[in-house]
């Protein structure tokens, strides 16, 4: 069996899964956000309840933020983390190793290995939820950047050909730049698109299910798509998996293909999309499915 935990802003998700990555048992509990001793002190809980479920042969953690590849230093907006070196903390805390893994590099590689996209040689998961970001793999294998920055699409700036026919503001994005597509397109984002055209502050999912908000899923669909074109002429996968509260929706596949169409350059193949077929246990699992990875390179 192998074990993997899943550290979010607002809980610490575990799940114990088969080798083949067959789900046995899952729990969570609340993410302590007052210092860094108390999230280790959770972390480690989570590690012990996998113990405890018995033969454990390997044990990954998934981190939001950015993951230093070199120095295992973590950065993050939303848990006390930020210079800390996690995975060889909670590994000596748990007089184990703990393999370390971004949040969307585990989701990616899940989807990756068992779930939408593996059929594909390269795929791309993008997380649209608080925030906006990507993981990669390439054949089954995580794909990371000098110092953990790849993946951050939701800081990329909108174009003006975006953000002049709707008079839309350029907001400070919770990473201190201005006019990141994440203000946008996350949930909050789809909120602030709302407010600036109807005045109405309402929750990203009542835009995305009530027929009388269409006109904003379809500006929101132009911004993804925007975003989804510039993804295509730098990193080209043949497979885009979306996941994240608001990215998960079942009907989000269909609705971009018409709108992103007429953003490619011309003659070449759009990317194959699809929703998450894991959404919910893709970030433990993922990182389950690295930790194996190591375990079996030595």
């Amino acid at each position: 069996m192998i074990g993997g935990i899943d550290l979010g802003g607002t809980k610490i998700a575990a799940g114990l899964f088969s080798d083949q990555g067959d789900l046995l048992a899952e729990q969570t509990i609340p993410t302590p956000t007052e210092n860094y001793d108390a999230l280790l002190d959770a972390v480690l809980a989570q590690v012990q309840w996998l113990e405890s479920r018995g033969e454990t042969t390997v044990i990954g953690l998934g981190s939001p933020g950015l993951v230093h590849p070199a120095t295992g230093r973590v950065l993050a907006a939303n848990i006390p983390v930020n210079g800390q070196q996690l995975g060889l903390d909670i590994s000596a805390r748990a007089h184990r190793s703990i393999a370390l893994i971004k949040d969307c590099q585990a989701f990616t590689l899940a989807e990756a290995t068992v779930g939408a996209g593996k059929d594909h040689a390269h795929v791309l998961g993008l997380i649209i939820g608080t925030g906006v970001a990507a993981g990669q793999a390439r054949n089954g294998r995580p794909i990371t950047g000098a110092t953990g920055q790849s993946g951050e699409y939701g800081h990329l700036t909108l174009s003006a050909r975006v953000t002049e026919p709707l008079s839309l503001p350029l907001l400070t994005c919770g990473c201190g730049r201005v006019g990141c597509f994440e203000t946008y397109l996350a949930g909050p984002g789809l909120t602030a698109l709302a407010q600036h055209m109807t005045g109405q502050n309402i929750a990203p999912e009542i835009i995305m299910q009530d027929p009388a908000f269409e006109n904003i899923r379809d500006v929101w669909l132009d911004i993804l798509t925007e975003l989804i074109a510039t993804i295509m002429l730098t990193t080209d996968p043949a497979q885009i998996v979306l996941g994240g509260g608001v990215g998960s929706l079942p009907w989000l596949p269909d609705a971009l293909t018409p709108v992103l169409k007429g953003k490619l350059l011309k003659a070449t193949k759009a990317p194959s999309i699809a929703t998450a077929l894991y959404p919910k246990t893709s970030g433990a699992l993922g990182a389950a499915l690295y930790a194996a990875a190591l375990h079996k390179e030595g």
